[in-house]
C-alpha cells in the first residue's frame, strides 16, 4: 500500500503520521490514553510505534518536521474542540491536522471503505496499527479534510511590560519613554516585514508620547515571523507573536476548500476599520442583510463571514480617503472601491442611517455599525441610478440574463449597459437546457418555412447588433468626458481642502505662538525691571549709602517661609513686615533664632511678639521713624540714618532693660510709635 500522490499537494517526500486510539482507552477516562503511530515517508514506514501517548506523538511529529497528522476521528484523539486549539499549538507550526474519514455536514466513511474505494487491499476490520498505516496512506492521496483551528494569519502584539503605576512626574517620565519604545519597536516590526515582502495590517493605540500599544495581523505563518521578528519579554515591553484562533474549527477538503456562497447574490459592504471594526452588509435592493461589530477582525475572519451571504461587489468607506484595510479586502475579492467625495459628519450620517432603516425595525447599537452602514447606504445610493437603468434594459431583452451578473459587469469591469448585456447573452444561451421533443419527418415545405424564419432571426439579431454597437460607442465617448470632468474636479476639491486644512493648522499655530512671545515679552520686561532695581540697591550699599530690607507680606508663618524659601532669612537682616498684626510669639521666635537685626511696621504689632523680640534685643522700629525707600518690588533704608534709629533703640532697650519691665519697655516703643517719631526726624 503506497500513496499514490498526482496531482495532490503532497509529495513523495512528505512525512505523514497516522494515528489511532488502542482498545481499551478512551479519551474520557482517567488514565492517559495510548496509541498506535505509523510514520510515513517516500512510500516506506520509517517507524511503527505502539502504545505511545500524545507527547511521545508531538515529539516524533517535531523529529521528523511532519507534514500531516491523520486521525480516524479527532475526537476519538482529542476530548473537546478547546483542547483541538492547545494540541495543534504544541505541533509543529507547519503540519495539518487531517480527519480522512470526513468532517461534519459531509457523508462520513469508515477507514477500510474508503481504503477499497483507493484500491488499497485491506481487510474489513483494522486492528489499530493496520488503521494507523492505512490512514497515514490515505492522507498522502490528499483524502479527508483539514481541521483548522487558526487562521492562515498570524498577530505580532508589542505592548508593556509593567503598569505605569501611581501618577506623578515619576509615572509620566517613564509613560514617555514606553510608549516611545513601543513605537519605535513597531516601526522596526513594519520595516522588517516590508522588506521581507509579508502583506499585514496594523493597529496602533495611539498616545502623546508614541504608541501604546499596537498590533500586526501578518499574512504568514508563525515560523515564518520568528524567522526574522524576535519575540521579546523585557523589563519595559514585549513582543508576542501568536497565530490567530478561529471562532469554529473548520474543515477543509485537501483537495481544495468549498465555496459556500451562491454567484448571483452580489453584495455592498460597509466597512468601518479600527481596532473596533464595522461591517455592513446590504444588497443590490438595498436590503440590509447584517450588521456586526468585533474587536480585531482581521482580513480573513472578514471574509469569511461576508462569504456566507454572497459576493462582494463593493467595498464602501466614509471618507475620501480610502484606509488601506478596505483596499486589502477589495483586492482579495476583486471587487470595487466607493468612497465620499468629502468627509461625511457625524449629524449626516446619523441623519443618512435613520431615514434609510426608520421602518425597518433594525437597531444601531453603536457608532462603529452606524458608521459601516452610513459608507455602505451612500454607496448604494450612488449606483442606485445604474442599477435601475440596467434593470430598465433587461426587461426589454428578448431573453433572460441575471441583474447582477450585468450590475457586476458594469460595476467591476466598469463595461457600458449595453455592451454587459451583450458579452452575457451567448454565455447564457448556451448554457440553456431545452427538453428534446421527438424528431418527427419535416416535408420540405417545412424544412423552408424554418430557414427562412432563421434567416429572419439572423437579420434581427444582426439589426440589434449593430444598435448596440452604436449606443456602445456613443456611451464610451461619455463615459470619457464624465471621467475627465470628474477627476478635473476631484483634484481641484482636493488641493482645496488641503489647503484650507493647512491653512487652518498654521492658523492656530501662529496665535499660540503669538500669545507665547507676549508672555515671554511681558516676563521680560518684569525681570528686566527687577534687575535694575537691585542693581541701583546693590549700588548703594556698596557705596554705604543704603541698607537693602527684605519684605514679608504679613507677620506670620506662612509668610515668613515664603520669604524664606525665596530669598532666605539670614542673620542681621533686616526685616519689613508689611502688616504687623496677626503674630505671636512663635512667629516671633522664628526671627530671633535667624538671628536678624531689627523689625520695622507700620503698625501695631502683638503685646506677645514684641515682648518676646524686645526681650532678644531685637528693635521694632516703626516705618516713619526711618528713611524706607521702595524700589520696585524692594524696600532699602538710608544707612546712616538706619543706625542712628538703630542705635537708639537699642540704647534705651538696655539702659532700661535692668530696671523696667518688659512691659513697660513695650510701653516705651509704642510711645515712640505715637509722639516721638518728630523728635528722631529732628536729631537726625
Amino acid at each position: 500500500m503506497a500513496p499514490n500522490n498526482e496531482n495532490n499537494n503532497t509529495t513523495s517526500s512528505s512525512v505523514i503520521i497516522g494515528i489511532d486510539i488502542l482498545p481499551g482507552f478512551s479519551v474520557q477516562g482517567s488514565s492517559r490514553p495510548k496509541y498506535a503511530m505509523a510514520v510515513l515517508q517516500s512510500n516506506t514506514f520509517r517507524e511503527v510505534k505502539d502504545k505511545v501517548s500524545l507527547s511521545d506523538i508531538i515529539y516524533y511529529a517535531r523529529k521528523y518536521n511532519a507534514d500531516i497528522l491523520a486521525v480516524d476521528n479527532i475526537f476519538e484523539i482529542i476530548p473537546t474542540g478547546k483542547d483541538v486549539y492547545k494540541f495543534l499549538l504544541k505541533l509543529p507550526d507547519r503540519i495539518r491536522l487531517v480527519q480522512v474519514t470526513g468532517a461534519p455536514g459531509y457523508l462520513m466513511k469508515p477507514v477500510n471503505v474508503i481504503a477499497s474505494e483507493q484500491g488499497l487491499d485491506v481487510k474489513k476490520h483494522l486492528n489499530p496499527m493496520e488503521n494507523a498505516k492505512t490512514l497515514a496512506i490515505l492522507a498522502s492521496r490528499n483524502i479527508g479534510f483539514e481541521i483548522k483551528a487558526f487562521e492562515d494569519e498570524t498577530m505580532i502584539i508589542v505592548s508593556r511590560s509593567r503598569n505605569l503605576g501611581p501618577g506623578g512626574s515619576s509615572q509620566a517620565r517613564l509613560r514617555r519613554r514606553l510608549h516611545s519604545f513601543i513605537l519605535n519597536t513597531t516601526r522596526e516590526i513594519e520595516s522588517k516585514l516590508k522588506e521581507s515582502g509579508f502583506e499585514y495590517e496594523l493597529i496602533a493605540k495611539e498616545s502623546d508620547f508614541g504608541f501604546d500599544s499596537s498590533r500586526f495581523i501578518v499574512t504568514a505563518s508563525q515560523s515564518d515571523l520568528k524567522k526574522i521578528i524576535p519575540q521579546i519579554k523585557g523589563p519595559d515591553i514585549k513582543v508576542t507573536i501568536k497565530p490567530i484562533k478561529r471562532k469554529t474549527l473548520s474543515y477543509i477538503p485537501l483537495s481544495g476548500e468549498v465555496r459556500v456562497y451562491s454567484s448571483d447574490r452580489r453584495l455592498i459592504i460597509g466597512v468601518d476599520p479600527g481596532i473596533t471594526t464595522g461591517l455592513a452588509i446590504i444588497d443590490l435592493d438595498g436590503n440590509i442583510l447584517d450588521l456586526k461589530s468585533s474587536k480585531m477582525f482581521s482580513k480573513s475572519e472578514i471574509l469569511n463571514y461576508i462569504r456566507s451571504y454572497g459576493l462582494p461587489l463593493i467595498y464602501a468607506c466614509d471618507t475620501p480617503h480610502i484606509p488601506e484595510f478596505i483596499v486589502k479586502l477589495a483586492n482579495a475579492t476583486d471587487s470595487k472601491i466607493f468612497s465620499p467625495r468629502r468627509i461625511m459628519s457625524i449629524s449626516e450620517k446619523q441623519e443618512l442611517v435613520y431615514n434609510f432603516i426608520k421602518e425597518g425595525g433594525v437597531k444601531i447599537t453603536n457608532s462603529h455599525k452606524r458608521d459601516a452602514l452610513a459608507a455602505a447606504i451612500k454607496a448604494y445610493q450612488y449606483y442606485k441610478p445604474v442599477f435601475n437603468k440596467i434593470e430598465a434594459k433587461l426587461s426589454r431583452t428578448p431573453f433572460f440574463i441575471p441583474a447582477n451578473d450585468v450590475k457586476a459587469e458594469v460595476i467591476i469591469h466598469e463595461k457600458p449597459i449595453s455592451q454587459a448585456i451583450s458579452d452575457l447573452s451567448p454565455k447564457i444561451k448556451s448554457e440553456r437546457v431545452s427538453v428534446e421533443k421527438p424528431v418527427q419527418p419535416k416535408t420540405v415545405s417545412e424544412e423552408s418555412s424554418i430557414i427562412k424564419e432563421l434567416k429572419r432571426e439572423i437579420s434581427n439579431l444582426t439589426l440589434f447588433n449593430e444598435q448596440l454597437k452604436d449606443e456602445n460607442n456613443k456611451l464610451k465617448a461619455k463615459i470619457k468626458e464624465l471621467e475627465i470632468r470628474f477627476k478635473t474636479m476631484l483634484s481641484e476639491e482636493a488641493l482645496k481642502l488641503r489647503r484650507e486644512r493647512v491653512y487652518k493648522i498654521k492658523e492656530g499655530e501662529i496665535l499660540k505662538l503669538r500669545e507665547q512671545v507676549n508672555r515671554l515679552k511681558n516676563t521680560i520686561s518684569t525681570l528686566q525691571s527687577e534687575i535694575y532695581n537691585l542693581k541701583s540697591i546693590k549700588t548703594l550699599e556698596a557705596q554705604g549709602k543704603v541698607k537693602p530690607v527684605k519684605i514679608a507680606r504679613s507677620f506670620s508663618k506662612e509668610s515668613l517661609n515664603e520669604l524664606d524659601q525665596q530669598y532666605g532669612i539670614l542673620k542681621n537682616d533686616i526685616i519689613f513686615l508689611e502688616d504687623a498684626t496677626g503674630g505671636g510669639s512663635g512667629t516671633a521666635e522664628i526671627l530671633i533664632e535667624r538671628g536678624v537685626k531689627a523689625v520695622i511696621t507700620r503698625n501695631d504689632m502683638s503685646h506677645l511678639a514684641m515682648e518676646k523680640l524686645i526681650a532678644a534685643e531685637i528693635p521694632v522700629i516703626p516705618a516713619e521713624a526711618v528713611d524706607l525707600t521702595k524700589y520696585s518690588e524692594f524696600y532699602a533704608v538710608d544707612n546712616e540714618k538706619f543706625n542712628k534709629v538703630y542705635n537708639r533703640f537699642l540704647e534705651d532697650i538696655r539702659r532700661r532693660k535692668a530696671n523696667l519691665t518688659v512691659e513697660k519697655l513695650v510701653e516705651i516703643i509704642n510711645e515712640y510709635r505715637s509722639s516721638k517719631t518728630a523728635q528722631f526726624n529732628s536729631q537726625l
